[in-house]
């Protein structure tokens, strides 16, 4: 609800800001944890879920255990691009 009224009072800077809900979030970001592991936000739940540490396994299968989506990831940044004047 808060979210909501936020978005809607600020509604004449649509074209600078992005607008994400939690659901858009997930599994679209890449984070790594100050002890270098890749890590993600659990999706319909709390806390993260954690990769082991990439320099112990290598970035490829690190990054393999972790929850990510490419679709989300890119469409992020299709939205923003869009409104780029080129």
């Amino acid at each position: 609800m808060q979210f909501r009224a936020f978005i809607d009072r600020h509604a004449s800077l649509e074209h600078v800001i992005s607008i994400e809900g939690n659901d858009d979030m997930v599994g679209s970001y890449i984070m790594v944890d100050p002890s270098g592991r890749f890590f993600q936000n659990r999706a319909g739940a709390s806390g993260y879920d954690y990769s082991p540490p990439i320099l112990e396994v290598g970035a490829g299968d690190a990054f393999a255990r972790i929850g990510w989506s490419a679709v989300k990831f890119a469409g992020r940044y299709a939205r923003t691009l869009s409104v780029v004047p080129a």
